[in-house]
């Protein structure tokens, strides 16, 4: 549905009473209308979009590799250590070798192995629901103090699991094309995210957060591509700062 305020700038309403800031809404809106051709591109030229977003392992830092790589890797640790405080006592190069085709599979081992004895530190288990009851600004602190753990790992966690809060996920795909139409400073994860956040609706719940994050990541990965983008095909290319 569309609403037009005061200011004669419509605003997109996904659910009742909830409307985008008028900056955000007209770079959504077009980014909306224009992923209403991916089910027809992905079943032309083979497009899979394998990250659903309800990965709990996210907080072990695996997101820098393909998902099906991660996933393989998770599953062989998973296998290995059905009890992650198993993990916990485990020695890094253990770890390593069963994630050793991620990226950066040494720190991430070492940070894997950190994390965990943090977390069982924090209340003796290896239990994150505490956080349920934390303000979503302390979660989110709580979380990045983890060894490995930045804005973006940290968001996941709280808004692609239970926990269900209002966080936004940037990833670089998401930075580069916040950055690439003005909304943020720079491509930087953590500024990206700072910035983006201070313009979201407070209104704006888990799950609208979800849906953002899933349409600019698709556009960032087809269109506003890191390498030779598509501005040329980009709806929004006519509006593109980064483009002019």
């Amino acid at each position: 549905h569309l609403r037009v305020g005061d200011d004669e700038v419509p605003h997109l309403v996904l659910l009742p009473k909830k409307a985008l800031g008028p900056k955000l809404t007209m770079w959504y809106w077009r980014i909306a209308i224009w992923t209403l051709a991916f089910p027809l591109i992905a079943n032309s030229w083979g497009w899979i979009f394998t990250e659903m977003g309800r990965q709990p392992w996210v907080v072990y830092g695996l997101f820098q590799t393909r998902d099906a790589v991660s996933w393989a890797a998770f599953d062989r640790l998973k296998a290995r250590f059905p009890d992650w405080a198993d993990a916990a006592r485990a020695e890094p190069e253990e770890i390593l070798a069963l994630i050793a085709d991620v990226t950066h599979a040494g720190a991430k081992a070492a940070w894997i192995v950190e994390a965990l004895r943090t977390i069982a530190g924090w209340r003796g288990g290896m239990s994150l629901d505490f956080l349920a009851d934390l303000p979503l600004e302390a979660a989110f602190r709580r979380l990045k103090n983890l060894m490995g753990v930045g804005s973006k790992v940290a968001s996941s966690v709280l808004n692609f699991s239970t926990f269900e809060r209002p966080m936004l996920v940037v990833d670089s795909h998401v930075a580069r094309v916040a950055h690439r139409l003005g909304l943020a400073s720079s491509e930087d994860l953590d500024r990206a995210h700072a910035e983006l956040m201070a313009i979201i609706e407070p209104a704006w719940d888990a799950q609208d957060l979800r849906e953002l994050h899933r349409l600019i990541k698709a556009f960032g990965q087809t269109v506003c591509r890191s390498s030779r983008p598509s501005c040329e095909a980009c709806p929004l290319a006519p509006d593109c700062p980064w483009r002019r």
